[in-house]
């Protein structure tokens, strides 16, 4: 019960962070996924940051995304990972970005869960 309870809320934040197919590709004046750089946080919306340890291109290393929701502190860690702009269904929203993490952790409060592959859809308003 405990790995459903973990996979219910890491689907909510996920579906919470990506958004509705309502945003505009042309609504950003920055690319998002520029945003990405070695050894920077990202702040996202919710209190949601990202850092990456190492990024060449597409491919991501030492990937750790926290944020704080209901009273709970939660991480998603990743060893390697990959990034590119936009959502799976429209590459075009440059102020979202998709990662595909690999052999990741994700922690909320007592609940522990690793994923051999995690999709995961960051957005950032203007």
């Amino acid at each position: 019960m405990q790995n459903y309870a973990s996979l219910i809320v890491l689907a909510s934040f996920t579906m919470a962070l990506a958004g509705c197919s309502r945003h505009s590709s042309t609504s950003s004046t920055h690319r998002v996924i520029d945003l990405v750089q070695s050894g920077r946080d990202v702040e996202f919306p919710q209190g949601t940051v990202l850092h990456v340890a190492k990024r060449e291109g597409n491919s991501l290393e030492g990937i750790h995304i926290h944020w704080v929701a209901d009273g709970y502190t939660s991480e998603i860690t990743a060893e390697k990972g990959t990034i590119k702009s936009g959502t799976p269904e429209n590459p075009n929203f440059e102020n979202q970005i998709s990662m595909t993490l690999y052999n990741s952790r994700s922690v909320t409060g007592p609940t522990n869960v690793t994923f051999w592959r995690q999709e995961i859809v960051l957005y950032k308003p203007n």
